[in-house]
């Protein structure tokens, strides 16, 4: 049932893809204590772990080697036991523009329209017309400029690099 339910849906559905290129880094600190407040998280963590963030150094890993230290201005520090949720908050702005605003593809065994899919920065986007995956696009698109983050893709149409930090 499900591998039929699976074929149709590759027969059917139009999808689209994005990937977040350095998706903790690129978040904006600014931005991200104002979605932290809009989400309920309660002032005086959002300053704790903001004074940690805005005092830690990294170092880029470079064919010669690593950098020297240098002082993170702005994103969640990769390796931070803390970015992936609080990163995933910044998402949630994203996940929740595009379900408001994008039917998505409807999945009979759901019974319900399913517009993205995501794990952790990459999202799949589903709907039933080039139009709505336009109209989905063009919302992705938005809401992450207005968020200060980067949607990154090579000239040759290709997944953007790994970026090693250490900290």
């Amino acid at each position: 049932m499900l591998g039929a339910e699976y074929e149709r849906a590759a027969d059917e559905a139009v999808p689209g893809y994005a990937d977040f290129g350095v998706f903790f880094m690129s978040c904006v600190r600014e931005v991200q204590s104002r979605v932290e407040r809009w989400c309920g998280v309660r002032v005086e963590v959002t300053e704790a772990v903001r004074a940690l963030h805005d005092s830690s150094k990294g170092r880029y890993e470079t064919a010669y080697g690593l950098t020297e230290p240098f002082v993170y201005l702005e994103g969640n520090p990769q390796g931070c036991t803390q970015s992936p949720t609080r990163s995933k908050l910044m998402l949630s702005v994203i996940q929740g523009a595009v379900r408001k605003l994008c039917k998505g593809f409807e999945f009979r065994g759901a019974r319900r329209r399913v517009p993205q899919l995501w794990f952790a920065d990459d999202g799949v986007f589903m709907t039933d017309d080039m139009a709505t995956l336009q109209l989905t696009m063009d919302t992705l698109w938005m809401v992450t400029r207005i968020a200060g983050l980067n949607l990154i893709v090579k000239a040759d149409g290709s997944k953007t690099a790994w970026q090693g930090s250490y900290w």
